[in-house]
């Protein structure tokens, strides 16, 4: 069975958020991460830390990328005085990772935050992970 989700994405992009909405509604059923092993892959590219990871360990977890417009983020950072990051170079970086993980046969399930609400993410990652456990 599945019970493991990461949520990993850019800086504002409402991690957080969704992990609560995903614990709440999914009734405290899964383990939600955020930053999880999708992040840290694109860190260590970003600033050249040469980490090795052992994906393998993760085959029996549901990745959620979220991704976020860039005048919604902006304005999400000025609302809590976020350190402004490259836009641009962190989301094409996890952009890759995620491309990365995918064509590795990995679960990764993608919503743009700017488009749907976190209920409206939550409601969608508990029903792919419901559809996933009945399968097993």
């Amino acid at each position: 069975k599945y019970h493991h989700i990461y949520l990993d994405a850019i800086d504002k992009a409402g991690k957080n958020i969704v992990g609560k909405y995903i614990d709440q509604l999914g009734k405290h059923f899964y383990t939600i991460s955020d930053r999880g092993i999708i992040s840290n892959v694109t860190f260590s590219r970003m600033f050249n830390r040469g980490y090795e990871y052992d994906l393998e360990q993760y085959r029996d977890s549901v990745f959620v990328y979220l991704t976020v417009d860039k005048p919604d983020w902006l304005i999400r950072c000025k609302l809590t005085n976020e350190p402004k990051i490259d836009y641009e170079l962190n989301k094409s970086q996890f952009d890759q990772t995620v491309k990365d993980f995918k064509d590795k046969g990995f679960r990764v399930l993608e919503f743009n935050t700017s488009e749907l609400t976190p209920y409206q993410v939550a409601k969608q990652v508990i029903a792919y992970m419901e559809n996933l456990n009945d399968q097993e």
